[in-house]
């Protein structure tokens, strides 16, 4: 079964194994991605992931744990720290949890923290605690965006205004500005308006 689902090579390397764990362990070895430009490759994943690539707080989480993990499979030197992978997820989440991370910071620490002894006084952090810290103050902001959104239309006379960058353009979810992804969409946007209004003329 496991043959049927290699290509030409892969089943070259194993025809002639039967123990189903002998062959995945040969399918690692021979097929196992590796070297420096793997590496980078994957290191390169891993440092440019943030939260505005993704859907939510939980999308992220998974795809840098992804990311650590293949790192980690490459060799057992590439190894990533609890407190640098914590730090990693933390800094990815960007300005709009500036004020999230100065209070998570103030009753977390990243290291352990150790008396004149060597005894550890308070445990680091761990990635579930900021998961969970993060997934919190995602589901805070939305209430807060669902609050707000009306008394700030209402505000303007019914017109949409963001209130990240007060433009009244645009709501918060489309704030390019907020999410720099959607500036190409943005002004592809803007550009149609004005070709309309040119045709009007």
């Amino acid at each position: 079964m496991v043959q049927s689902r290699c290509g030409l090579n892969a089943r070259e390397e194993i025809k002639n194994m039967d123990r189903l764990h002998l062959v995945m362990a040969k399918l690692k070895v021979r097929f196992l991605p590796r070297g420096s430009a793997i590496f980078q490759q994957l290191d390169q994943t891993f440092s440019s992931l943030t939260l505005a690539s993704c859907q939510n707080v939980s999308e992220f989480a998974e795809k840098l744990c992804k990311a650590r993990n293949d790192i980690h499979e490459l060799d057992v030197s590439c190894r990533i720290s609890e407190p640098h992978f914590v730090n990693r997820f933390l800094t990815g989440l960007g300005l709009e949890y500036s004020t999230f991370l100065s209070a998570f910071y103030q009753v977390n620490s990243l290291i352990p923290e150790r008396n004149d002894t060597g005894t550890i006084t308070r445990e680091a952090v761990t990635f579930d605690t900021a998961l969970i810290a993060a997934e919190k103050e995602e589901q805070s902001q939305k209430m807060q965006t669902m609050t707000t959104q009306p008394l700030a239309m209402a505000a303007v006379g019914g017109k949409r205004l963001c209130t990240h960058c007060h433009s009244t353009t645009h709501d918060r979810p489309d704030c390019w500005k907020l999410f720099p992804d959607k500036k190409a969409a943005f002004a592809e946007q803007r550009d149609k308006r004005r070709r309309i209004r040119q045709k009007t003329k």
